[in-house]
């Protein structure tokens, strides 16, 4: 297993997706055949779509956009690992800027744990006008805790992956949530 799929699901967030488009090219590749993004885009006002078209892609990394109509980020999601070339799919949020070693984490906490929902800590990107919800999220985190794997019952989507084996229906998120951050209580 050295390839991955990776989604990002949006909504009205040009900018910030490229940024974090930006930031997974910075990823240590070593041992890497594929690294597949997906950008789903969930019907925005302002799609991304020329912003996405006008990035240059460094191997091993494919990039793929996907337009939906609106549906919510359960779908969205859900689109993108129906989307997916690997077995291993990583879901993003559209402003989670990752380490360098998030994504070699990712595949190998599913070969250590097969059949496991992994996730894990990650920064954010700083909102041009800082919200309650991210001085939150900032208080929350421990980042001098990110090489361990921690078993837990408690998952968040801003960095999350599993095996499309486990959900053959393609439905890792239930379709019919549109609240965000629903989708995460329901899976747990």
């Amino acid at each position: 297993m050295n390839a991955i799929s990776v989604v990002i699901p949006t909504y009205n967030r040009a900018k910030q997706v490229e940024e974090v488009i930006l930031c997974l090219f910075k990823s240590d590749v070593t041992g890497f055949s594929d690294i597949q993004i997906i950008v789903v885009e969930d019907g925005s006002p302002s799609p991304c779509r020329d912003v996405i078209e006008k990035i240059t892609v460094p191997a091993p990394f494919q990039l793929k956009y996907v337009w939906q109509e609106n549906a919510g980020p359960s779908v969205a999601r859900n689109t993108g690992l129906k989307n997916a070339a690997h077995e291993v799919v990583l879901f993003i949020d559209d402003d989670i800027l990752v380490f360098p070693d998030m994504i070699s984490k990712h595949l190998a906490g599913h070969q250590q744990f097969p059949d496991s929902v992994i996730y894990g800590y990650c920064p954010y990107v700083i909102p041009e006008k800082e919200t309650p919800a991210y001085r939150f999220l900032t208080k929350l985190t421990d980042p001098g805790n990110t090489s361990d794997y921690i078993p837990t019952s408690a998952i968040a989507s801003g960095n999350i992956s599993v095996e499309k084996k486990m959900f053959p229906d393609g439905e890792f998120y239930k379709s019919s949530l549109r609240t965000p951050a629903a989708e995460e209580f329901e899976l747990m």
